[in-house]
């Protein structure tokens, strides 16, 4: 009795280090939707510096318009199509879904490319170290999802 006590409470204990794990993974699109924000309306009002975790594809739509001297409504309006469907990957990624976390790491691994073209060594560093902790959350939510768990 005792020895089935014992295993189930270690199971109930890797449930929550792996439901913790997958809740960190899933905060990483708010981060990144967050600071991608601060970036557009940094960049939409003149200023000149930006986070690195951010979205590549803001920065370049923001750029865009301040290059052209006008489109700032448009380009804030994609920047908050972006941004929000980073929220929303947050969202379905903290309630479990397997295929949010597999359509954001694919999303900022395309997204992380910019950086590359760019030879932004910062930003791609950071855009992998975000794709790991995204990738630790999505392994979490596919060990969840197996029925022995």
């Amino acid at each position: 009795m005792r020895i089935a006590a014992a295993s189930a409470g270690a199971a109930s204990i890797e449930r929550q280090q792996l439901e913790r794990r997958r809740a960190s993974g899933a905060r990483w699109f708010y981060w990144v939707a967050g600071l991608s924000l601060v970036n557009s309306i940094g960049m939409l009002t003149g200023q000149h510096w930006r986070f690195v975790v951010g979205l590549g594809f803001t920065q370049v739509v923001d750029a865009l318009a301040a290059r052209a001297g006008r489109g700032g409504a448009p380009a804030a309006l994609l920047d908050l199509l972006l941004i929000g469907g980073f929220v929303l990957l947050g969202h379905f990624a903290s309630r479990g879904e397997m295929w949010a976390f597999g359509a954001g790491l694919a999303l900022y691994g395309l997204d992380g490319l910019i950086f590359l073209a760019a030879r932004d060594w910062l930003g791609l560093g950071f855009h992998a170290f975000v794709l790991v902790m995204i990738g630790k959350g999505f392994q979490a939510t596919c060990q969840l999802a197996t029925p022995s768990r």
